[in-house]
């Protein structure tokens, strides 16, 4: 049975992780660091640890085709988590990871859309709960939406379409190679903006440091490895 259902254990757990990892951002948040720091930091993590576990793997299956493919869903997972990280600003924890959690409705609608994938029932039904509950979480009493939710929402579908193309080319590459572009591409992206926008100085306590760690290690490395497997045997 386990063997059967592996896919769906394993992304079960990254579930678990990330929800936790909410958590972790904020403690990373109320402890000095910037959004865009803890995204350097964490993404940073993920790149040494699994160079360094699965490096034989890496540079045994590392292709062109492998690169090009990691470097798009990396611009979408920075483009997800840039988003996420300066929302949880302006929102709370709680809203953060629902909002964030709808990018699960929009992914079939991706492939309707770019592929004409059929969608079934479930799907249409899904999406307009979903639909009802970002209204009740997030609409404010004259029915606008706050600065932070609206960042949410847009990193739900950076989210989505980071999923969507993870299923798509983890069918075809390595995906511990996929895993590791990504986190590079994504740790290069912020590192630029954040020399951008003069982040660079880190003042943090210790609070905010372990809370970093645990985002890297934890909801980084292990959740986005366990994903990008698991997907080889569970549809998007």
């Amino acid at each position: 049975m386990f063997s059967k259902y592996k896919g769906e254990i394993g992304l079960g757990l990254t579930a678990l992780i990330w929800g936790s990892g909410f958590i972790g951002v904020s403690i990373s948040l109320s402890g000095g660091l910037t959004p865009l720091q803890i995204m350097t930091i964490r993404f940073f993590i993920g790149t040494v640890l699994l160079g360094i576990i699965f490096f034989k793997e890496i540079k045994n299956n590392i292709t062109k085709e492998a690169v090009k493919a990691g470097s798009m869903i990396g611009v979408f997972l920075f483009i997800a988590f840039v988003f996420q990280t300066i929302g949880m600003s302006y929102t709370t924890a709680s809203k953060n990871a629902f909002l964030t959690a709808i990018n699960v409705v929009i992914v079939p609608f991706i492939g309707f859309v770019l592929y004409k994938r059929p969608l079934d029932k479930y799907g249409i039904i899904s999406s307009i709960i979903a639909i009802l509950g970002i209204g009740i979480l997030s609409l404010e009493a004259d029915f606008s939406i706050n600065f932070g939710d609206f960042l949410t929402i847009i990193c739900a579908f950076g989210f989505a379409f980071h999923i969507f193309f993870t299923g798509e080319f983890v069918k075809k590459h390595n995906a511990i190679v996929l895993t590791v572009v990504q986190f590079s591409v994504a740790t290069v992206l912020s590192l630029i903006v954040q020399i951008l926008f003069n982040e660079i100085k880190i003042e943090a306590q210790m609070s905010s440091i372990i809370g970093v760690l645990y985002l890297g290690i934890f909801s980084t490395t292990v959740a986005f490895l366990l994903q990008t497997v698991c997907q080889k045997d569970v549809s998007e």
